[in-house]
């Protein structure tokens, strides 16, 4: 055996190690879902009740508010879910890169799949360390005349590098309706997200906890897409 496929045996000897930590993995998964969905819940509630119900003795507070529970605000208990929640999905793209190894003339799906959770990955360390906000201000510090807001310094990257990851999710479960579907419905909640932090339609607290929810409800979707699919492989025994 060459080292190129005991390379592939000991990755996919790995992967049937960690699916075999469940006997049902997908009732696993699905309750890993609902967990997380509800957890999305309690931080939106706790959102509301720091900026609303205990806004006076939040004011009370050394700097004016309870910071990791705003969704506003940064280096919060949503920002580190959200963080967390980027590197699981670029773990299960990883694990999907061993397992989806179609190729065809356009493209290649472990290649897109690397792509995909090195892109996973950047937004994780990004959410968690707030780099756009930085590259935004000191973007819109060097080109002051450009007439582009600070923020559209950043989500327009992030926009041109997330459409392949779409575009390739959609033709690659063009065989599974149901998971291309679900799949547009993540990107289309990322969508709302983005629209939200530009366009004020609600009062400011219920408008960041919409922005914040489809956010973070977007990953959590796509989540659930990607770990069905690498489910589907392990189940049908081939690349399907």
């Amino acid at each position: 055996m060459n080292p190129r496929d005991q390379n592939l045996l000991r990755r996919r000897t790995l992967l049937e190690s960690l699916l075999a930590l469940s006997d049902d993995p997908r009732r696993m998964l699905g309750r890993l879902l609902v967990l997380l969905v509800v957890a999305q819940a309690l931080l939106i509630a706790m959102h509301f009740a720091v900026t609303t119900l205990f806004a006076d003795l939040a004011a009370q507070t050394q700097d004016g508010h309870i910071g990791g529970f705003d969704l506003d605000d940064e280096a919060t208990l949503a920002v580190w879910f959200s963080g967390s929640q980027l590197l699981v999905l670029s773990l299960v793209c990883l694990l999907l890169s061993w397992s989806d190894t179609v190729k065809t003339i356009r493209f290649s799906s472990a290649v897109m799949w690397r792509y995909t959770g090195a892109i996973m990955l950047i937004m994780s360390v990004d959410e968690v360390a707030g780099l756009h906000e930085v590259v935004g201000l000191a973007m819109a510090g060097l080109f002051p005349q450009a007439p582009i807001d600070k923020s559209l310094w950043w989500s327009i990257p992030y926009a041109l590098a997330l459409a392949p990851v779409f575009g390739f999710a959609v033709i690659r479960f063009v065989r599974n309706p149901r998971l291309a579907a679900v799949t547009v419905c993540s990107g289309l909640l990322w969508i709302a997200a983005n629209a939200l932090e530009r366009v004020f339609l609600l009062p400011g607290t219920i408008n960041v906890a919409l922005e914040e929810g489809f956010e973070m409800l977007g990953a959590t979707v796509l989540l659930g897409v990607f770990a069905t699919h690498l489910l589907d492989l392990r189940a049908s025994g081939s690349e399907a």
